[in-house]
């Protein structure tokens, strides 16, 4: 169990977001638990059938968890974006699959579920409690909660799975979020936060979702932009108003990504080169031009920007802040997409988890 001075980071299951995992300081790694998403089969555009097969997509799955999250500690792994997928080759489901693979290994998995899934899924999900008895995370998504049913449908689940509160991780969701929408987002979560039954008695109880843009395209080329962590500001906002709740939510969000898959077609869409930056309200998009193929690479000149701006945190702050001092003074390589997801997530986990414990109050 945990309170709300913990932090629940929900990761879309990229490769540099696993990499970021791997190179936490440990007062940082104690003080979160990540809901980690199975990503969805890419679509290869070029042969106009899906990219792999059920088997290919989940066979790193447990190896990414075990090499950059450990066996030292709990996480919540949520496999819906492949529910609909045909079984495995053996017959398997997708989540029994991926907990068999995470149990040979060691792994300290939670499953994760939502009140309408189907049949098959909760069944998968049922045999992983039963023989891991690490309890169950239920997500409510937006789609999950109705004002008018709530918290009836809630209540009938929990009563479905037999199991009680205090083996159940509950995680409101509120997915993406518009920006500068706070007072809305706060009294949707106050509405639904008054009405929870026993919010004391849930193993724990966190609030979540995300106003990260959904692409750069809405920020100049060749600058820096900036947009605010709504989800930061609802969160505080709650904080700030407890007497009137009667539990504080942990706070979690989705680092530096959008909550909502978006499979794209790069024969038509160009990539422009970004670093993606946590500050204390806002996140910075530093911006580059269009990705040309063989050119130098724009990174070194990014990170020099970043690292000039005054919120940048210095290269002592985390893994991700040195690579980025580094990359600027011609020290590390210039990397990839995915080095500087890796480095953009490392500073954003390190930077809310700090942000948390040193938030006046709590």
């Amino acid at each position: 169990m945990f309170d709300h001075k913990h932090y629940v980071p929900i990761l879309t299951g990229k490769l540099g977001e696993y990499l970021s995992l791997s190179v936490l300081t440990p007062d940082v790694k104690l003080a979160m638990t990540p809901l980690i998403e199975v990503p969805p089969i890419a679509w290869d555009y070029e042969g106009d059938t899906p990219s792999k097969t059920i088997d290919q997509q989940l066979s790193r799955t447990a190896d990414n968890l075990y090499n950059n999250w450990g066996t030292d500690q709990r996480f919540f792994i949520d496999l819906f974006t492949v529910a609909n997928e045909d079984p495995m080759a053996d017959g398997r489901h997708p989540l029994a699959f991926v907990f068999d693979e995470a149990r040979s290994r060691g792994l300290l998995a939670v499953p994760v579920t939502g009140i309408k899934r189907d049949a098959d899924y909760q069944s998968a999900v049922q045999q992983a409690v039963g023989i891991d008895d690490r309890g169950i995370c239920i997500r409510l998504v937006a789609s999950d909660i109705s004002i008018r049913q709530w918290p009836d449908d809630l209540t009938e689940f929990v009563a479905s799975i037999s199991l009680g509160q205090d083996d159940i991780d509950l995680i409101l969701d509120l997915g993406p979020m518009m920006p500068g929408q706070q007072t809305t987002y706060g009294f949707v979560a106050q509405a639904f936060l008054s009405r929870l039954p026993n919010p004391a008695a849930w193993r724990s109880l966190t609030l979540a979702g995300s106003a990260f843009p959904e692409d750069a395209s809405g920020f100049s080329q060749n600058a820096v932009g900036a947009t605010p962590r709504t989800e930061w500001e609802v969160w505080t906002a709650l904080s700030q108003d407890r007497g009137n709740l009667s539990r504080l939510p942990t706070f979690g969000d989705y680092a530096i990504d959008h909550p909502e898959y978006r499979d794209m077609d790069f024969r038509v869409i160009k990539r422009t080169a970004q670093l993606r930056y946590t500050a204390e309200s806002e996140w910075l998009i530093v911006r580059g031009a269009v990705v040309q193929s063989g050119a130098a690479s724009q990174y070194p000149s990014l990170a020099l920007a970043l690292s000039r701006l005054p919120q940048y945190s210095g290269p002592g702050f985390s893994w991700g802040d040195r690579y980025i001092q580094d990359c600027a003074n011609g020290v590390a390589r210039a990397g990839n997409a995915t080095k500087w997801r890796q480095v953009g997530t490392n500073h954003h986990l390190t930077f809310v988890v700090r942000q948390i414990a040193n938030y006046p109050g709590l």
